[in-house]
């Protein structure tokens, strides 16, 4: 890669996260307040996100990592999807959309950061879950799992390139 390449790479190597961490936490936001994560978020999120990464393999020149994320998200989501159809009304469709796109960008980071990610949110909910309980408010309620799911991608972001 010549010096011109390098230097755009690194300028726009940042926008998928730069973006996820926008959506992420508007999300974690809207679902904190509302209990919802509106489509209108997430939707349009999966034509931009992969686009920007797509944007990093061609200044790149590595496909790779677009690829890693393609699977990544569709992993991460089937995993939600198949927790939410065991258990339904626990965790809803917003939270399985979520986890597509935190998939992408945690994969898209490196497996080691999607396999922490992964499990840090599903943790970092169980936690919530304890603490309200232990508090006498958690039992028989649902409450919003999009802050712990983009906690949870957060560690893995940071702690997966430690691991690599």
């Amino acid at each position: 890669m010549d010096r011109i390449s390098a230097a755009l790479l690194q300028d726009w190597a940042w926008l998928p996260y730069g973006y996820l961490f926008l959506v992420a936490g508007a999300a974690a936001w809207i679902d904190q307040r509302t209990g919802l994560i509106p489509n209108r978020l997430t939707l349009p999120s999966y034509l931009v996100l992969p686009g920007l990464i797509a944007v990093v393999a061609v200044l790149s020149g590595d496909w790779q990592p677009l690829w890693q994320a393609l699977v990544g998200g569709l992993s991460l989501a089937l995993a939600y999807l198949a927790l939410a159809a065991i258990a339904p009304g626990q965790m809803g469709m917003g939270d399985v959309k979520l986890a597509g796109l935190l998939g992408m960008g945690l994969a898209h980071s490196g497996w080691p950061a999607l396999a922490i990610g992964a499990m840090a949110g599903p943790l970092f909910g169980a936690l919530q879950g304890l603490l309200l309980t232990s508090k006498g408010q958690g039992a028989g309620r649902t409450f919003p799992f999009a802050p712990a799911m983009c906690l949870g991608a957060l560690v893995g972001l940071l702690a997966g390139p430690l691991l690599m």
